[in-house]
């Protein structure tokens, strides 16, 4: 959903794909929260971030480390590290936003 979303607007950049992907789905938990179709918003960002988050490359750098292959496992950790971290600021930023908008702590 989130890159039929984004097609449009023809972003490239991963990093800029990832961020932008975890705040749509987090201001979309937000929305719905607020619309009281959810009782607990941290499961509700939780739940929608998990199928962002990097289980495959963090999995493959793991086993190329276990093969020997120490660079190539090196360079996949770093990938799914930065995924990471590119979804947790996505995250942040809508959270951070909407409780300076709004005064309400969600999380």
């Amino acid at each position: 959903l989130t890159m039929i979303l984004l097609a449009p607007l023809a972003v490239k950049n991963k990093i800029m794909v990832n961020i932008l992907s975890s705040a749509l789905v987090t201001a979309m938990g937000v929305l719905f929260f607020h619309v009281l179709f959810g009782d607990n918003m941290d499961m509700i960002v939780i739940g929608s971030i998990v199928p962002l988050l990097p289980g495959v490359p963090l999995t493959n750098s793991i086993r190329d480390f276990l093969n020997g292959d120490y660079l190539s496992g090196t360079i996949r950790m770093i990938d799914a590290v930065l995924v990471a971290c590119c979804i947790a600021l996505g995250v942040g930023i809508v959270l951070s936003a909407f409780q300076m908008l709004t005064g309400i702590t969600l999380l």
